[in-house]
């Protein structure tokens, strides 16, 4: 019991842990011999011991409550909790362990948490049950990652459900993104009820969407009332959004206005509102100043930063890298060379660098010389494994690198299942990449779209 409290801990569960999740939890940690001889009351004994001082002092679970005469939870010892995050990194988290925190968590926030590490440890689709969770109950953090999970194991149906779900929350990417398609189909009655539900909780952005779709549409006088309500409930970014939009309808009189007002702070709005760093809220104000059609209606511009325009010329030069490059392709023999060449040390001498990757090119190395970089790849393999082992799990990724580059393939390759199995969130694209270069392709593509399984192979479809 009190390992399954040390891994929900690590995993991302900081509430209070109730009973019923230790309970379910704990079962997945006894081998089969402690499961046949455990007593009815197991369970009981076990919350009793787990609950009782060490030495008089802490105990390793404690109880915990917001009333009297009730247990909400139990609390987790700090020195286990740090102790565990080490110990227990690189151990693997048996499936019935992450079903039973997604059927147990009663917190949105500890669900969410629960959903990244799970991701990060390649276990996409306790990843998706998890987030999932979070968004029916109201958090919507990670609602495009699930979508992005599930796009990608061909669940298209939930990922499309989650992407209404997100953007009726007023998430301002699923929000953008789902009014974006709804466009392009030219669905406007639809998009019309999305932004209005989404705007009505108070989220200003679709506000400030749905005021534009109006104007687009010929309703300027329902697009003001929007805004102004939105304003009235302290959009201060509104501002600038009416003043155009009433500059636009012909109402510049009432446009400066607005302006004059918001500059006197005689509003909730910012004294300077033309002056500040334009966000997101303002970029429906930079669309209307800067596009529109000959009827009067906002014309189709990039949705953030400047608009491109046809003469505009890209001032950076090119990399270095690709000048230098571009050198190795005069070479004497007239041969086209991928090679990097360096440019010479001396200016003067023009020929210096060509006769540096000559002689660099029909070197042979001697037998010292290869035992002196063997033993310095000896050294650093040596190095990362005594951090590994001292707890430093971060570097199982650099040994996989050294491993792979010294042709140790297969090492290299358990090396970052390990090490996605430790919650390494970057490891699992390099390995991904590595099976790729092996030739395994259809394993390369199942890495991508359904991760790991509990003991670190590649799951399969689920």
């Amino acid at each position: 019991m009190i390992t399954a409290a040390i891994d929900a801990r690590r995993l991302g569960y900081l509430t209070a842990l109730p009973a019923s999740l230790l309970q379910a939890m704990a079962v997945a940690y006894l081998n089969g011999p402690q499961l046949a001889s455990a007593p009815s009351t197991w369970f009981t004994s076990a919350l009793t011991y787990a609950c009782e001082p060490v030495n008089g002092a802490i105990s390793p679970l404690a109880p915990t409550s917001a009333v009297i005469g009730h247990i909400d939870g139990y609390l987790l010892a700090d020195y286990l909790d740090q102790h565990g995050r080490t110990a227990r990194r690189s151990e693997a988290v048996p499936d019935s362990v992450w079903t039973s925190l997604t059927t147990h968590t009663p917190v949105a926030a500890d669900l969410s948490r629960l959903g990244s590490s799970a991701a990060a440890r390649g276990r996409y689709e306790h990843a998706c049950n998890l987030w999932t969770a979070a968004c029916n109950k109201g958090d919507m953090g990670r609602a495009m990652s699930l979508r992005n999970i599930l796009n990608r194991a061909g669940h298209h149906t939930e990922a499309n459900r989650i992407l209404w779900q997100a953007a009726a929350a007023g998430d301002p990417e699923g929000l953008t993104l789902l009014s974006g398609f709804l466009r392009h189909d030219q669905r406007d009655q639809e998009l019309e009820q999305l932004l209005r539900d989404a705007a009505e909780p108070g989220h200003h952005q679709a506000a400030h969407d749905l005021a534009v779709f109006l104007y687009r549409t010929g309703r300027g006088s329902e697009a003001e009332q929007i805004l102004r309500r939105a304003i009235a409930a302290g959009d201060q970014r509104g501002w600038r959004l009416l003043a155009v939009l009433l500059d636009r309808m012909g109402r510049h009189n009432r446009a400066e206005e607005v302006l004059r007002q918001a500059a006197a702070g005689n509003s909730n709005a910012p004294r300077s509102p033309l002056a500040s760093r334009p966000s997101y809220h303002e970029d429906q104000a930079e669309r209307l100043q800067r596009t529109g059609a000959p009827d009067g209606k906002i014309g189709v511009a990039p949705r953030y930063g400047p608009a491109a325009t046809p003469d505009a010329r890209d001032p950076t030069p090119p990399p270095r890298e690709e000048t230098l490059m571009a050198r190795g392709k005069a070479e004497p023999s007239g041969r086209p060379s991928g090679r990097r060449v360096w440019p010479p040390a001396n200016p003067g001498d023009r020929n210096r660098g060509y006769r540096s990757r000559q002689i660099s090119d029909n070197y042979n190395p001697s037998p010292g010389f290869l035992a002196a970089w063997k033993r310095s790849q000896a050294r650093t393999e040596q190095y990362l494994r005594d951090q590994i082992d001292s707890g430093n799990a971060s570097f199982a990724r650099e040994l996989a690198v050294l491993l792979v580059q010294a042709n140790r393939i297969d090492e290299g390759e358990q090396m970052l299942r390990s090490a996605v199995v430790a919650g390494d969130a970057h490891a699992i694209s390099l390995l991904t990449r590595v099976v790729l270069n092996t030739g395994r392709t259809r394993e390369a593509s199942l890495l991508q779209k359904y991760g790991l399984a509990a003991n670190g192979s590649t799951a399969h479809a689920w």
